[in-house]
């Protein structure tokens, strides 16, 4: 993988045996290597941002790096964890990898457990973003994460992927909207129906508003429209 005047190699001779990332430049000069955590598949190169501050994953079977190409820090490993019962050995081998809002969002899905959001934007400080799901089937159905910014601004994201599937889907539900916060600091929200998620949204006026997010279809609903299905609920 070559980025701007540098490769980036990854290298293993044998199943099992060490692997390393070898960086050289344009003409083939090693300038670094370093090794990596040990894992029986190689490592792959499985997606990148190439904008003002490049950066690359680094993929194994259970766990990935996060490669900064400025600086040539690599940063990791990372292992999404097991949220229900894992189904046999294969459960958390990573299948798929995608980079959203020019970077500053990682989504990954692993086998059994799962999708899971990671705030990258700053790579010294990566977290893991909080999601909200309408049941407990981990492995497939919408994910929605919602990320706090600076200013106690929100970003909600919808994602989902099958158990199998190498293509993740996503979409933005809103962005930098102010949300209620209890004493310590945590978004207030309420789950109705076991399907709708509702928030406090503090409008520009200091006001509060009604946000409602359709967790089974990661959309927006407005009050209007979320009336009418509470109603059309309560007759059946």
């Amino acid at each position: 993988m070559t980025v701007g005047n540098k490769i980036f190699e990854l290298n293993q001779n044998e199943p099992g045996e060490l692997q390393f990332l070898t960086i050289k430049d344009l003409k083939n000069n090693e300038l670094n290597k370093v090794e990596l955590e040990k894992e029986y598949d190689p490592y792959n190169f499985r997606t990148r941002n190439v904008g003002e501050n490049p950066m690359a994953i680094i993929g194994g079977r259970y766990k990935f790096f996060i490669l900064n190409c400025s600086s040539n820090q690599i940063i990791g490993p990372f292992r999404p964890t097991q949220r229900g019962l894992a189904q046999d050995a294969q459960s958390g081998v990573l299948y798929a990898y995608k980079l959203i809002e020019n970077g500053k969002y990682l989504l990954v899905n692993a086998l059994d457990f799962g999708l899971f959001c990671y705030d990258i934007e700053n790579l010294n400080n990566i977290e893991t973003v909080q999601f909200f799901k309408s049941d407990s089937i981990y492995f497939k159905g919408k994910y929605n994460f919602l990320d706090l910014n600076k200013g106690n601004q929100y970003n909600m994201i919808s994602a989902s992927c099958g158990n199998y599937r190498t293509e993740i889907e996503s979409g933005i539900i809103f962005k930098n909207i102010r949300l209620q916060q209890d004493k310590k600091q945590n978004v207030k929200n309420q789950i109705k129906q076991d399907r709708y998620l509702v928030f406090n949204k503090i409008n520009e006026d200091s006001s509060n508003s009604e946000l409602i997010v359709d967790m089974e279809t990661g959309t927006l609903l407005n009050q209007e429209n979320y009336n009418k299905i509470i109603d059309k609920i309560l007759k059946e």
